[in-house]
């Protein structure tokens, strides 16, 4: 970042130095001048249409011009945009005139969270809720086409469909970021991919995807036949639940993904209730924490069918009725498992790791504990990993755990942050599990970040925020309240 702005800089000082200088060149050297830089990016002699137009949508809005001070329908703005546009939305409530709720079949980005009485300034999601609302009803958002649009901002609710009621991708490579996906409805005529529906190639990150439900597979992501590679990177994807495998995350026959740095957790299913593969797959998850999923068969973190790798994952306190509580691995797949916590999962049988008789399994340096494996590993560590906090799910390891430093010396060297972003390794060697130890780190979440709120003086008006610490350390905050206008909480 400082490198680049110091670039900016001597760009900035050498563009005002020759501006001083053309009256005295005269102009055709000064067009010879701008035709030569522009060959170095030092100068950009695009016209202003080149970088795009931006639209401007409001839940009220109505006609064409899609203005600041005329904005427009969601629908109308984006069916005006061309590739490269922007489409800023205002907070407010968008349901359905049709199906589905937004149709995106262009390369554009659409974005929520503005306020309509300051278009310039960023938007803030949290404190202006984009809701686009299905009603249960409707599919919320379908992008159709080789399209590769962004969508961020949103919260994305109540679409009903049997592929992708919050959203569908048919085959494009969008990227789908920074949204809330949340009670979509997949439970009738064997409904797949409830949060969301990819068949395409999409960017799924930093997303809440939670309470989505499907009758057959992925309650909160369904892959299906993809056109190439689905990222899914540092998600929450909780309570989202699927009548077959996956109610977190399914891949279907002959998908391709990496699963990266997410938390999945909660999620319920007959198998693989975080993360579920049916058939032919390759898939990689790294530096994934899961815990508490539940499956009432088989595989309560995840069930792996194809081929799959994990590397750097956590995975605690799961449970499956029948076999496998942490991973349980089909006839016919083959998994590597490195560098890997599975502690404390449940289940009738390898309460740990199942492994099925023609089932491949390969892998060193975990820490297993307190679950039980019948594959069996080279360099494992079988104590306690030492987490932060296991009673309230804080998996990240103290200083001192036996897993610091601890990791494979070949561990690939793609795997070079946590699930924090922060740099692996820290030390001599990468941790083993999900997290990197930082020691000392304080660190929290407060949800939602601010509340708006017009309250008249004299009544009793009620807030409620959780504050929670993700970081590595005890620490306290203090909240001080005030009852005079306009009163804030510091």
């Amino acid at each position: 970042m400082r490198e680049g702005w110091r670039f900016l800089s001597l760009v900035k000082s050498f563009q005002w130095n020759r501006v001083w200088r053309f009256g005295f060149v005269g102009l055709p050297p000064l067009v010879a001048l701008i035709g030569l830089l522009s060959l170095f990016g030092l100068v950009d002699i695009r016209s202003s249409a080149a970088l795009g137009v931006i639209r401007y949508v409001t839940a009220n809005g109505v006609g064409t011009v899609c203005s600041q001070g005329v904005p427009c329908a969601l629908q109308t703005a984006v069916s005006q945009s061309q590739s490269d546009d922007e489409v800023h939305v205002a907070a407010g409530t968008y349901i359905t005139t049709g199906t589905p709720l937004l149709l995106l079949n262009k390369t554009i980005t659409v974005t929520g969270g503005y306020d309509s009485s300051n278009w310039s300034a960023a938007p803030d999601p949290q404190l202006n809720q984009t809701i686009l609302d299905g009603q249960t009803t409707a599919q919320v958002v379908r992008i159709e086409g080789a399209v590769n649009p962004a969508l961020e901002g949103f919260e994305i609710r109540n679409g009903v469909a049997i592929q992708g009621a919050g959203i569908y991708n048919q085959m494009g490579a969008p990227l789908i970021r920074n949204n809330k996906i949340y009670d979509n409805d997949g439970t009738q005529s064997g409904g797949v991919g409830a949060g969301i529906f990819d068949d395409g190639s999409a960017t799924i990150e930093n997303n809440t995807i939670y309470n989505n439900h499907a009758q057959a597979n992925g309650g909160g992501i369904a892959v299906h036949l993809n056109n190439g590679l689905t990222t899914i990177s540092f998600n929450e994807i909780y309570d989202n639940s699927a009548g077959s495998f996956g109610g977190g995350i399914f891949l279907h026959v002959n998908t391709e993904a990496m699963i990266e740095g997410n938390v999945i957790h909660n999620n319920t299913a007959d198998s693989g209730a975080g993360f579920g593969t049916f058939g032919p797959t390759a898939a990689a998850l790294q530096n994934n924490m899961f815990y508490q999923n539940q499956a009432s068969d088989l595989g309560g973190a995840v069930f792996a069918a194809g081929s799959m790798n994990i590397w750097n994952d956590t995975i605690a306190a799961n449970s499956a009725t029948t076999n496998g509580g942490g991973i349980f691995v089909e006839v016919g797949a083959t998994v590597q498992i490195s560098n890997t916590i599975i502690v404390s999962n449940t289940g009738s049988n390898m309460t740990g790791i199942r492994q099925a008789i023609g089932a491949g399994v390969s892998g060193d340096y975990n820490n297993i504990f307190g679950n039980t494996s019948d594959p069996t590993f080279s360099n494992t560590i079988a104590a306690d990993p030492e987490f932060i906090n296991f009673a309230t799910f804080n998996l990240h390891l103290q200083s001192g755990s036996p897993n610091e430093d601890a990791g494979d010396p070949g561990t690939p060297a793609s795997l070079n942050i946590d699930i924090d972003h922060q740099v692996r390794p820290n030390g001599a060697a990468v941790d083993i599990g999900a997290d990197e130890i930082y020691p000392d780190v304080p660190g929290f979440t407060l949800t939602p970040v601010s509340t708006s709120k017009f309250v008249d003086r004299g009544t009793t008006a009620v807030f409620t925020h959780t504050l929670e610490n993700i970081g590595t350390v005890a620490d306290n905050y203090t909240f001080i309240c005030s009852n005079d206008r306009n009163w804030v909480v510091v």
